[in-house]
């Protein structure tokens, strides 16, 4: 677990059980999971440990939340998500206690633990469940303000926090629920990411950026509600969307198509997502990065469509060296012919007469 994010979060609990006397805490596993123990000695009547028993725990925090309290259940998501499904559906979201559901070491987190550790399909299952909302915060800025923006706000939440990376972005804007933040500024390419997909995007980034793309960056703290009115103005704005997420279907790219659909958009969409066809392998979290969710794919720009304009900066320069052939610039440009203009000592080549900088003075032996 990242030592800096636990200590983030412990001092958090810490300052709720302080500032708000209504306010209770329920671990499950064990109390040194995230240092509950030292709040446990200062406040021995609010905060309890059921140990692996997380369907009491849900039915205890409804209980104590329908008395008029505020309850906080901490806990690994696969655990009080899939587990305790049931007591979250009918005690917690049907009677829309003012519970809130912290959900840690999310997604690909514990993907050394094998496929009984992996957290991919929580988003799927809390959106269909009534009261209920979902935040993924990417880092401790977005964190602070959930848990603000919580403590006044009845009604049941779940924080989808990860406890590996957060990213360290300069927010261009003031973090506002339910909006896109933007993280960075791009053109005609958007990366939408939530949780430490945010943080991981990095390495997209950099690999559309050397083939000349600049991707603007949004984090999507708040998956439901979900804003529909925002989604559709960065669709408006940018013409390719990448989603990312440790997520299976049901997640943010789901949410993204259902809009599109009913909005019948036509931009292109490439999810990054969790791929189930193969759960038997474990390993590092960097190594699920890279083998289940392929954050380091070296095609991105591919499947993003590289810029007609960068397209010919490279050709040039190929053709200034003589590093090229006919066969090369059809491929390069996906363009159905080319023109073809020969003279006494140069043959020239324009791609339908688009680009004046195609022109090559070359000797003729070069193209045959």
């Amino acid at each position: 677990m990242n030592e800096f994010l636990s200590i983030e979060l412990i001092n958090l609990f810490e300052k709720i059980v302080q500032d708000d006397p209504n306010s209770y805490f329920i671990c499950i596993d064990g109390l040194r999971t995230l240092f509950f123990d030292k709040i446990y000695k200062k406040y021995p009547d609010r905060v309890f440990c059921v140990g692996i028993a997380e369907q009491n725990a849900m039915g205890i925090a409804a209980g104590i939340a329908l008395s008029g309290k505020t309850v906080y259940v901490v806990g690994l998501p696969v655990y009080e998500v899939c587990r305790a499904y049931e007591q979250l559906k009918l005690d917690i979201c049907y009677n829309n206690a003012n519970v809130r559901v912290i959900g840690y070491m999310t997604g690909l987190s514990l993907f050394s633990g094998g496929y009984s550790h992996w957290n991919t399909e929580d988003i799927a299952l809390l959106r269909s469940l009534p009261n209920i909302d979902i935040v993924s915060p990417s880092s401790i800025d977005e964190l602070n303000y959930f848990v603000d923006y919580y403590s006044t706000k009845k009604g049941p939440v779940y924080f989808r926090i990860d406890a590996i990376r957060t990213h360290h972005y300069k927010n261009f804007e003031k973090i506002i629920f339910n909006k896109p933040l933007m993280l960075k500024k791009g053109r005609k390419v958007a990366i939408l990411a939530t949780g430490a997909s945010v943080s991981n995007s990095a390495i997209m980034l950099a690999n559309l950026e050397k083939q000349g793309i600049d991707a603007a960056l949004y984090s999507i703290h708040t998956i439901k509600p979900f804003n529909e009115t925002e989604i559709l103005k960065i669709a408006k704005k940018y013409k390719t969307l990448i989603t990312v997420e440790e997520h299976s279907e049901g997640g943010l790219y789901s949410i993204l198509s259902e809009i599109y659909v009913k909005n019948r958009l036509k931009n292109k969409v490439i999810p990054y997502k969790v791929n189930t066809d193969n759960v038997v392998i474990t390993g590092s979290y960097d190594y699920a990065l890279n083998s289940i969710l392929n954050i380091s794919d070296i095609d991105i720009a591919k499947k993003v469509g590289v810029p007609f304009l960068y397209k010919i900066k490279l050709l040039t320069r190929r053709v200034k060296y003589g590093n090229h052939n006919k066969k090369f610039i059809y491929r390069f440009l996906g363009v159905p012919y080319l023109k073809k203009v020969v003279n006494d000592n140069e043959t020239k080549y324009l791609a339908f007469g688009f680009i004046p900088c195609l022109k090559s003075k070359v000797k003729r032996k070069s193209y045959e």
